[in-house]
């Protein structure tokens, strides 16, 4: 009698590939009892587990190699195709509009702009000069060589040179004839440069009248007689030349946006510039003699042309120069104004009247609102840029006196 046994330990611990077990044979064959079965041979069993077929697996080297050799080649051959197609596509653009190419496709710019921004930066070199030791002088020596700085500039460079030849093309263009222009603004333009330009000789007929008769209306003017103090007012004379005519004093104002809230507009003051600009000339008397001597020169000769005499004259230019010497040094510097945030200062215009009282600033915003038909109130808000400047101005005016025949 036989009997089978499986070995399923092994089957379990090899996993992806099971091997046989053997069938023995327990006891031996009896002749006695079972000779019906003597001579009868018994076979072993194998019971095997392949794992399915894997088309990665089953192939050489060699082939893994040639297939991996294909996909990087397949690889280059797109990105190569892609950047053929992006060049080929950038050459047609510049042939088609020929702004930088010229025909023979010459890998240099030589249109007509090209060619005079190379020779302006050529010429504006001064190759005698090394630029390791002086690359200033280098770039820029050849400029300055040949454009020397013009009469009545105290500084010249390329961007006071472009507006001046910008200005010789709106001339040529202002005095080309009326039936050229081709709309109202053109006509009105071409008025006003012949105005200026006086060819029918009106400004030298009417003199200093037209200046005179200004004066006049804001109380006159020590300087040149027919002055009545009692009948001046320093409120009056500001309206009317900030509100009416547009002119500086003192102080600027407008309407802007709110610089913390931009959808809002809201009334601005700041403190004025000066006649002469810096205020460093007011300042360093001894260094800026010339041009502080010059400048008194030039305001005696426009009162005594508005009929005031030299003698008189000269002391009064005098003394408007230590008012502005004055207002230079309360002016705060420029580089004292860079933080914005710290500039920026709301007040009411109630609480402006106690900053600044030296004006009524309900009435003079008023005045200056008439002109577009709106009313304020003294709760409406102002910013102001250089409060510190209105308090010290208020001083300067108190102390000189509102009224004092030198102003």
């Amino acid at each position: 009698m036989c009997s089978k046994r499986i070995n399923f330990k092994k089957m379990m611990t090899e996993m992806t590939k099971y091997k046989h077990t053997e069938l023995e044979d327990e006891e031996t064959s009896s002749v006695n009892s079972m000779g019906a079965f003597e001579g009868v041979t018994h076979r072993q069993t194998e019971i095997r587990f392949h794992s399915a077929p894997s088309i990665w697996n089953d192939r050489t080297i060699i082939e893994k190699f040639l297939f991996i050799s294909c996909l990087i080649l397949l690889v280059i051959v797109l990105f190569m195709g892609i950047s053929l197609s992006t060049v080929h596509h950038d050459h047609e653009s510049l042939e088609g509009n020929n702004n930088y190419l010229d025909r023979n496709n010459s890998k240099y710019c030589l249109t007509q702009a090209c060619v005079a921004v190379a020779a302006a930066i050529i010429n504006a070199l001064d190759t005698t000069i090394d630029p390791c030791k002086d690359f200033y002088g280098y770039a820029c020596g050849g400029w300055m060589k040949k454009n020397p700085i013009p009469d009545g500039k105290s500084i010249w460079g390329t961007f006071g040179k472009l507006w001046r030849e910008n200005q010789l093309i709106l001339k040529t263009l202002l005095e080309k004839s009326s039936s050229q222009f081709n709309s109202e603004a053109e006509i009105k333009a071409k008025i006003y440069y012949q105005s200026c330009m006086d060819t029918n000789d009106t400004l030298e007929e009417l003199g200093a009248k037209p200046l005179q008769d200004l004066l006049k209306r804001v109380g006159g003017w020590n300087v040149t007689g027919h002055f009545d103090i009692t009948h001046w007012s320093l409120q009056d004379q500001l309206e009317i030349l900030h509100n009416e005519y547009n002119f500086g004093g003192l102080f600027s104002w407008d309407v802007g946006e709110d610089d913390k809230n931009s959808s809002a507009y809201i009334i601005q003051i700041d403190q004025a510039g000066l006649t002469l600009g810096n205020r460093d000339i007011y300042l360093n008397k001894t260094e800026n003699q010339k041009i502080l001597s010059t400048y008194v020169d030039y305001m005696t000769k426009i009162g005594e042309l508005l009929g005031g005499k030299a003698s008189e004259v000269r002391p009064q230019m005098e003394a408007i120069l230590e008012f502005e010497t004055k207002l230079a040094e309360i002016t705060i510097p420029s580089d004292q104004r860079r933080d914005e945030e710290k500039n920026y200062h709301r007040y009411t215009i109630k609480e402006l009247n106690t900053i600044a009282p030296f004006l009524n600033w309900l009435h003079y915003f008023n005045h200056g609102f008439t002109q577009v038909d709106k009313r304020i109130s003294i709760k409406d808000p102002v910013v102001v840029y250089a409060p510190e400047y209105f308090k010290n101005l208020t001083e300067l005016i108190v102390t000189l006196g509102s009224i004092d025949d030198k102003m």
